[in-house]
Order: C-alpha cells, then structure tokens, then sequence
C-alpha cells in the first residue's frame, strides 16, 4: 500500500488509480523506496530514473518493487542523460520526484528540461512535479516555466490524512486542453495557485536559476 506522499489521496495517488488517464507506459525520475511501482498494473511498464546506483541497495529492505504488477525498469545515470536514450512520444506520464531536500536539482525543472521531456511524451501525456519541500516554493518556478514553454500548468496539495499519511504539493504539465480540462473538472486541481507576483518570476533555464526568489519565510 503506498504511503506518506504517495498515499491514494495524494494528487499523484488520484491521478495513476483513476481510470480517466493512459498509464501504459510511466517514467519515474527519482526512485525513493519505489513507493510508486505500487500502482503499477499488469500490462503496464514503469521506468526508474536514479542518479545513485546505491539505492538499489537499500530499497530491497522495501517490498514494493518485488509486489508491483507493472514491468519495471531501472536507469542509474542522471535523469536528462538516460531520457535522452528513450523514444522520443513513449511515455504517458512522466513522473519528477527529486526536489523534496535542501539541495534541489535545478536542471530538471527549467524551461530546456520540460522541453526535452515533451519530446518524450505521447500528445495526451501529463508531467507530474512532486515539489512538496520545507525551504522552498517551486510552484511559482513552474508556473513561469509552463507560460515560456506554452504548457498549462495546475497544482493540487493533500493534507495529511493520518499515520504515514502526509501532506503533499503537487504541479502538472500538460500540452492537451482536454486532459487539463479533465485533471480540472474531475480532479479539482487549480490554476493560477501560485501568488501572482511570485508566478511572474523570470523563467528559470539552463544558464539562469533563482534559489533566494523562492525561500519560504521562517
């Protein structure tokens, strides 16, 4: 069963159990404990992007590689390099969890790396941004970023619903008005969530980022 910021009623919990999406083929960037391959289905392939092949290592203390029905796949190299060696229109949704510490990954969410994901995705495919973080608001990074790259762009958070059960902010991407009007309607992520002036931040890219313009106040 996944738990803490995976759990069913996380947005990304709704959006991989419900049926309104395809999820024939799911690219993880980020593979934790492999919390995720828990919604894996028979039929379906995940791939794992992971910068530390010493993880492998510890996440077998986990079972829930070994119990996913979906296929799995793992890619120990950084994210953009390895995507670079997929199909290009191969993945239904597209999955970046690397930005919950202190020190987060910048290069994976500018405006050239939503740019090289597109290239990856299936026309209705979705990009989910776990961005859930104690020291800095990405919200605002993306919204800016989704307006240079003509992407729609939503939020949704949960609260905590219990035991391992925890609160959780997430932002989707998505170049199809149909499934934004979905994950809207049926879903209830918002738009325009960020504050507006934060969300007129320049757009962060390979040369240019802003780590101080999105520190949460003490």
């Amino acid at each position: 069963e996944p738990l803490t910021y995976y759990h069913r009623k996380t947005p990304v919990g709704k959006v991989l159990s419900s049926n309104l999406f395809a999820t024939n083929r799911i690219g993880i960037v980020g593979l934790g404990v492999g919390t995720l391959s828990a919604y894996g289905k028979k039929g379906e392939e995940m791939d794992f992007f992971e910068l530390d092949p010493d993880i492998a290592v510890f996440v077998n203390i986990f079972d829930y590689l070994q119990n996913s029905r979906a296929k799995l796949n793992f890619f120990y190299d950084d994210a953009r390099l390895a995507l670079r060696k997929t199909p290009l229109k191969h993945y239904d949704i597209l999955v970046i969890d690397a930005f919950s510490g202190d020190s987060v990954p910048v290069h994976l969410l500018t405006t050239d790396a939503i740019r090289e994901y597109r290239t990856h995705m299936k026309d209705k495919g979705l990009i989910l941004f776990h961005i859930s973080n104690r020291y800095l608001d990405l919200a605002p990074v993306l919204f800016s970023n989704a307006k240079a790259v003509n992407a729609f762009a939503l939020a949704n958070r949960n609260e905590a619903q219990g035991p391992a059960l925890s609160p959780s902010n997430w932002m989707v991407l998505t170049w199809d008005r149909q499934i934004n009007d979905v994950l809207v309607s049926e879903l209830q992520w918002k738009e325009n969530a960020a504050d507006m002036k934060k969300e007129m931040l320049r757009p962060w890219t390979d040369k240019y980022s802003n780590i101080p313009s999105v520190v949460i106040p003490n």
